[in-house]
């Protein structure tokens, strides 16, 4: 799959997948774990009903408990698989 990414984003493959960023440093991130919503979200002035939803949202689906959070398209058929989704983003990326 990895040669298939590569072929999709042609001669921007090495710019979009080594791409640091200069205005946002390692510190700033706030890796992804089971205590994900805990650690990030409780300290703010977020009321406990918004954090309830939080923890659910993060709490469900194939990710759950990893502090992973991943939205897509559930319709079945062309436009979903992983190779297609990468090349629609990329050829937005180019407009």
């Amino acid at each position: 799959m990895h040669e298939e990414i590569l072929k999709i984003l042609g001669n921007d493959a090495d710019y979009l997948l080594n791409y640091r960023s200069p205005a946002i440093s390692k510190e700033m991130l706030a890796l992804p774990g089971s205590d994900f919503v805990d650690r990030v979200f409780s300290a703010t002035d977020r009321s406990n009903g918004v954090l309830r939803s939080f923890q659910s949202v993060f709490g469900n689906g194939r990710l759950a408990g990893t502090g992973y959070l991943s939205i897509l398209p559930v319709e079945k058929g062309q436009g979903t698989n992983p190779e297609e989704l990468i090349a629609a983003a990329h050829a937005g990326h180019q407009s």
